[in-house]
C-alpha cells in the first residue's frame, strides 16, 4: 500500500480489511501521528515511515507484525519512543533510526544500544545520541552492517560479533581501535572518517578480509595504520600522519591511497633494494600491472596532494600507475622513476623541485607529466607558437603504427567570462582521465595527414589534464600513438598537422612541440609490418586511429 506524500493524513484508515498487507509505505506524511491499526496487520514484512514529523510513538501493538522484517522510521524528527513489544519481533533485519534525535528507549533519551531482534543484519544509529554498546549485541549472530554516521557522543568502540562486514563510525568520540578487532576475521570495511579523537591504532594486527579502510579527517591521527595487508582501498586524508613505512609497498592488493592534505607527512620510506628486486621480478616474468590472477601485481594510485612539508619521495615502482603531488610546496628531490608507460605523473606548483628531479620527470616513459616550466626543452625541434604546427616527413610512407611525444607550455586562466568551445570531435577517444581525487579538463589532440596540400587523413583524441588553481606557466609532457587506416594510395603523404586545445578555463597553449619516436618493437617494412597479426594488435590499440577522409567531407568544410 501507497501512501506516501499524502500531506493531509492525520492517522492510518483500518487495516482490518487487508490481513494480507505485506508492504506500507506512508513516507514524509507530516501530519500523520496516529497508527494503531498497524497491529491487525499479521502479515506486513515492510514498514516505511520515515519524514513523519508528527510521529512521536509507535504504538506496541506493532508486536503483532510477526512477520515484519523491514522498520523504517528515520527521521521522524517527533519521534520519542520505540515499544518495548519490537523486542518479540524475531524476524525483524532492518532498523531504520538515522536522525531520529529525539527518540527514547525505556524512558530516556536513546544512550544505549535498544534491545532488537538477534536476526537484524543491518542497522543503522546515525544521528542518534547512543554513548556505547552493550555486550548483548554480541549475540547478534546475524548481524552484518552497523553504521553510525553521526555519533559524537560515542566514546568506545563498540564489542561487535564476528559475523560483523560493514563497520562505518562516522564522526564518533572514540579515542582507540583496541587489538580485539583482530577477531573480526570477516570484516570487509572500516571507515571511521572525522574522528577527531581517534589517537591509537592496534599493533600486531593482520585482518585478512579487510579490502577498505578510511581514517580521514581524523587529525590527531599520528599513526600509520599497519593493521592489514589486503587492504585495497585506504583513505588517511588530513591526518596527522608524519611517516609512511616501507612495508606499504609490499601491499600486493592495494589500488588507492589517499594522503591528501597530511600536512605534517615528511618521510616516504622505501627499500630501494626491495623495489628493484620487485621491478626486476616482474621484467623477468613478464608480469604487468593491468589485474587478473592473485599474483599480478595491481596498478597503485597515489594522491599526495597538499602535503606541504614532504620533502623527498623515494623510488616509485613500476605498478605506481598514478602519483598526483600537486601542491606539494617543499618536494625537492624525486629518486628515481621504473618504467611504466601507463603511469601519469602530476607535479603542478611543486615549485621547488631540483633540476636533476625535473629531468626524470620529464624523461620518464609514463602516459602524461604536468609540473612548472616556462621553457619547452631543448630538443623538441618541430615547434609552434600557435594553435597549428605542421611536420614536414623526412620518411615516407611512414610505419602503419608509430608514436610521439608532445610538450606544451601551458599558462593559467583565469578569466571567469571564458566560455568553452563546443567544437570537438565527438568520437574522439578519451585518453587517462581520472575525477576520483582531482577536477580535470580535457586537452583534445586533431591530427590531419596531407598530401600536396589536401587532407587524406584525419583523427583525433582527447586527453586528461587536471584543473590546477592558482598556478603559472606549466610544462605538459604525453606520450601518444597513431595508426594509420588508410588506403595504400594515402600512406604517402607530405605532411603531419598537429593542433591541441584545452577545453574550459584554468589552461591555455602558449607554445608546444612534437617529436615522432621511432618504436623498437614495431617492425616495419615500407611503413607495413611482416606480421599481420601484430600489425592489426597495434593499430587496435592505437590511441589516434587516422581515418580517410572522403571527397564530401572536404567539400562540406570548405563550405564552412
Amino acid at each position: 500500500m501507497e501512501l506516501s506524500f499524502s500531506i493531509y493524513l492525520k492517522e492510518l484508515p483500518d487495516l482490518s480489511n487487508v490481513a494480507n498487507l505485506e508492504v506500507l509505505r506512508a513516507c514524509v506524511c507530516f501530519n500523520l501521528s496516529e497508527i494503531s491499526s498497524i497491529g491487525k496487520c499479521t502479515s506486513l514484512q515492510e514498514l516505511h515511515l520515515s519524514g513523519c514529523d508528527k510521529l512521536m510513538a509507535i504504538p506496541s501493538s506493532i508486536g503483532n507484525a510477526i512477520n515484519l522484517e523491514t522498520l523504517n522510521v528515520q527521521i521522524c524528527q517527533s519521534l520519542v519512543e520505540l515499544p518495548s513489544s519490537i523486542w518479540s519481533l524475531k524476524k525483524l533485519k532492518k532498523l531504520g533510526i538515522v536522525g531520529c534525535r529525539k527518540l527514547n528507549h525505556l524512558g530516556s533519551q536513546l544512550r544505549n544500544f535498544p534491545d532488537i531482534s538477534g536476526n537484524i543484519t543491518k542497522f543503522d544509529m546515525s544521528n542518534t545520541a547512543i554513548e556505547e554498546f552493550p555486550s548483548s549485541i554480541m549475540a547478534f549472530s546475524c548481524l552484518r552492517k552497523l553504521s553510525t554516521a553521526i555519533a559524537d557522543s560515542l566514546k568506545v568502540f563498540p564489542d561487535v560479533p564476528d559475523t560483523i562486514e560493514v563497520l562505518q563510525l562516522h564522526n564518533t568520540a572514540i579515542e582507540e581501535i583496541p587489538p580485539s578487532i583482530q577477531n573480526l576475521s570477516r570484516l570487509t570495511e572500516l571507515s571511521m572518517p572525522r574522528c577527531k579523537k581517534l589517537k591509537v591504532l592496534p599493533t600486531k594486527v593482520n585482518l585478512q578480509s579487510l579490502s577498505r579502510l578510511d581514517l580521514s579527517s581524523c587529525t590527531q591521527l599520528r599513526t600509520f595504520p599497519e593493521i592489514s595487508t589486503s587492504i585495497r582501498y585506504l583513505d588517511l586524508s588530513n591526518t596527522a600522519i608524519e611517516e609512511v613505512p616501507s612495508s606499504i609497498w609490499s601491499w600486493s592488493h592495494l589500488l588507492e591511497l589517499n594522503l591528501e592534505d597530511c600536512r605534517r607527512l615528511r618521510v616516504f620510506h622505501c627499500d630501494p633494494d626491495y623495489i628493484e628486486e620487485l621491478d626486476s621480478d616482474l621484467s623477468d616474468t613478464g608480469t604487468d600491472s593491468s589485474g587478473g590472477d592473485s599474483e599480478t601485481v595491481l596498478p597503485l594510485r597515489i594522491n599526495l596532494k597538499g602535503c606541504k612539508s614532504l620533502v623527498s619521495l623515494p623510488h616509485i615502482p613500476h605498478f605506481v600507475s598514478l602519483l598526483d603531488a600537486s601542491n606539494c610546496e617543499s618536494l625537492v628531490r624525486i629518486d628515481r622513476f621504473f618504467t611504466n608507460p601507463e603511469r601519469c605523473l602530476i607535479f603542478a606548483n611543486c615549485s621547488k623541485l631540483s633540476e636533476a628531479s625535473r629531468e626524470r620527470i620529464e624523461v620518464s616513459d609514463c602516459k602524461f607529466a604536468l609540473l612548472p616550466g616556462g621553457e619547452l626543452p631543448v630538443d623538441f625541434d618541430h615547434r609552434a607558437r600557435e594553435d597549428l604546427l605542421t611536420d614536414n616527413l623526412c620518411q615516407s610512407p611512414l610505419p602503419l603504427f608509430f608514436r610521439f611525444k608532445a610538450c606544451l607550455l601551458l599558462l593559467d586562466y583565469e578569466d571567469e567570462d571564458y566560455e568553452d568551445e563546443d567544437n570537438e570531435d565527438e568520437n574522439a577517444i578519451e585518453v587517462g582521465r581520472d575525477d576520483r581525487w582531482m577536477s580535470t579538463k580535457s586537452l583534445s589532440c586533431d591530427i590531419r595527414c596531407v598530401r600536396n596540400g589536401v587532407d587524406v587523413g584525419r583523427g583525433s583524441c582527447k586527453y586528461h589534464l587536471p584543473a590546477i588553481l592558482g598556478s603559472k606557466e606549466h610544462i605538459y609532457f604525453l606520450k601518444s600513438s597513431i595508426s594509420l587506416n588508410l588506403p595504400e594510395t594515402d600512406v604517402n603523404f607530405s605532411e603531419l598537422h598537429f593542433e591541441f586545445k584545452v577545453t574550459g578555463k584554468y589552461w591555455y597553449v602558449i607554445e608546444f612541440a612534437v617529436q615522432l619516436l621511432e618504436d623498437p618493437d614495431v617492425d616495419d617494412d615500407h611503413g607495413y609490418c611482416e606480421d599481420t597479426h601484430n600489425e592489426a594488435e597495434y593499430k587496435e590499440t592505437a590511441d589516434i586511429k587516422i581515418e580517410r577522409i572522403y571527397m564530401q567531407e572536404q567539400c562540406e568544410e570548405e563550405t564552412i
